[in-house]
């Protein structure tokens, strides 16, 4: 039998002189388990790496940074911990950071068709998986878990591709670590320490620190706005039958980049604000919704045309937002990176018939509303409550949805930023002028994104990346192959909707 199975991997020795912290909570549970992420930054610049390298060492020798390379193993319960160095050197350094050269430009690259390029009009752009995974990730490049367990390899996998015109980084972590949120402020202290800007970088909190559970003692899981909504006993095993249904008669997911200019999302945005303000007193202040309500009211209702769903099936909606603004920290100018996973569900109940039928404001206006309950401190806290009850009783956190509904995620990225990351003083000798606001020396040009998933992910999720130097809006989203057509088809009258006003 030996001969035909597989030997259990074997952790690497205990280092005696490495601090060893549990992971929260909050960080090790399925999610943050199972889903490996891979975020590429393209910049149109040479870079120099050594810079990156220098500065990225300069900051884990920095107060409490030095937790980001650490080390992953399991205890004897089969808790994630980290295993903390007491200093890097060659042998054990701090990140992965490899770099391959390419004496040509990126233009040149058989690939480089396969990246994003804006359009004058909303566009579906192809999938990114092919020139991720052949281009911007190293061939050695972590995917699970167990590639961090069973190895000495620091949290963070850093891959460099240097042409002759740009630069590609692409960052490899597992989202038990943290989140985008938490990378973003991982980068902002980055480029602060490459920029000469040190007395910028705020404290490291997280990355062995439990940051959210007194928060769990302040309120009880049932005071939560949608506890009574939670998956269990039969309610989880009709969503199961759904959930098989709807996987039984739809193609397999693919996603797929979405660029919308932003004179487009203005527009609708205008729209929407038009549609709420009618009826209002004069004078009356119209209320508010963002850019990104508006985007997720139009996503969400062309999703739900392009599935071709029933109009009277329930649709729940889920969306992410960051509770560390409302949980953490302690003033708007609190500098503080709590790299950990604090974001939380903020789902919104509806009908497929609303979301088809409700004008865009309208909708737009639900989600606006259902964010402003459930954003509160006292939600925030009851609803960590319900999660922590969860993730005790069935190691597994509750997941508050219409057992019937047809389900659309969303996480919106556009808060952190992460086009306007300055990598400017790894530049070298800039090869074009600074002219207009798409043309910022060492800041990302696009991005992209994949994850290896060892365990369930959602479906129909979508991700908004926000809005890039020359203000297009880039989202991507996971759609049945079959629903595609439909939603090119959408995305196409958006376009024509928008050039008749």
């Amino acid at each position: 039998m030996g001969f035909f199975t597989k030997s259990k991997p074997v952790p690497p020795p205990r280092v005696p002189t490495d601090t060893v912290m549990p992971a929260s909570l909050w960080d090790n549970w399925e999610i943050g388990r199972t889903w490996c992420l891979h975020y590429c930054y393209r910049f149109n610049d040479v870079l120099d790496p050594s810079q990156l390298r220098i500065s990225l060492e300069r900051l884990m020798q920095i107060g409490e940074w030095k937790r980001l390379g650490a080390r992953m193993r399991l205890n004897s319960n089969g808790v994630v911990e980290y295993h903390i160095p007491d200093r890097y050197h060659e042998r054990r350094p701090g990140f992965t950071f490899t770099v391959t050269k390419y004496d040509i430009s990126l233009e040149q690259h058989q690939l480089s068709g396969e990246f994003p390029r804006a359009t004058a009009k909303p566009s579906v752009q192809g999938s990114q998986e092919d020139v991720m995974r052949s281009l911007c990730l190293h061939p050695d490049h972590p995917r699970t878990l167990d590639d961090w367990l069973y190895s000495d390899r620091p949290l963070l996998d850093i891959h460099v591709v240097a042409f002759e015109d740009a630069t590609l980084v692409t960052i490899t972590f597992m989202h038990l670590v943290t989140g985008a949120s938490g990378m973003r402020q991982i980068l902002r202290a980055w480029s602060d320490v490459l920029n000469g800007h040190e007395d910028e970088v705020g404290a490291l909190e997280g990355i062995g620190d439990d940051l959210l559970t007194d928060h769990t003692y302040e309120s009880e899981p049932n005071q939560y706005v949608h506890y009574n909504r939670r998956l269990t006993g039969f309610k989880k095993l009709v969503f199961l039958v759904y959930a098989l249904w709807d996987w039984f008669w739809l193609p397999a997911a693919e996603s797929r980049l979405i660029c919308i200019p932003g004179v487009y999302v203005d527009g609708m945005r205008d729209q929407a604000i038009q549609d709420i303000s009618q009826g209002a007193a004069p004078g009356q202040k119209s209320p508010f919704i963002s850019d990104g309500d508006v985007l997720l009211a139009w996503t969400t209702r062309t999703v739900v045309k392009a599935l071709g769903a029933s109009p009277s099936r329930p649709l729940s909606v889920l969306n992410v937002f960051n509770s560390r603004a409302t949980l953490l920290q302690k003033s708007a100018s609190d500098r503080t990176a709590f790299i950990t996973n604090a974001c939380l569900m903020w789902p919104t109940f509806l009908s497929v018939g609303d979301a088809i039928n409700l004008s865009l404001g309208h909708l737009a206006w639900q989600f606006r509303t259902s964010l402003t309950q459930q954003r509160t401190k006292a939600q925030c806290q009851a609803q960590l409550a319900m999660k922590r009850h969860g993730l005790i009783e069935t190691d597994s956190a509750p997941f508050c949805v219409d057992p019937t509904s047809v389900l659309v995620g969303c996480t919106n990225w556009h808060r952190a930023r992460f086009y306007d990351i300055d990598f400017s003083s790894a530049v070298r000798c800039p090869k074009r002028p600074l002219v207009g606001h798409g043309s910022r020396i060492g800041r990302p040009a696009s991005i992209l994104v994949s994850t290896d998933l060892t365990g369930p992910g959602i479906p129909n999720l979508g991700n908004v990346f926000g809005k890039d130097g020359d203000g297009n809006w880039w989202l991507t989203w996971s759609l049945s192959n079959q629903a595609w057509p439909a939603f090119q088809q959408e995305l196409e009258s958006l376009g024509t909707e928008n050039d008749r006003r």
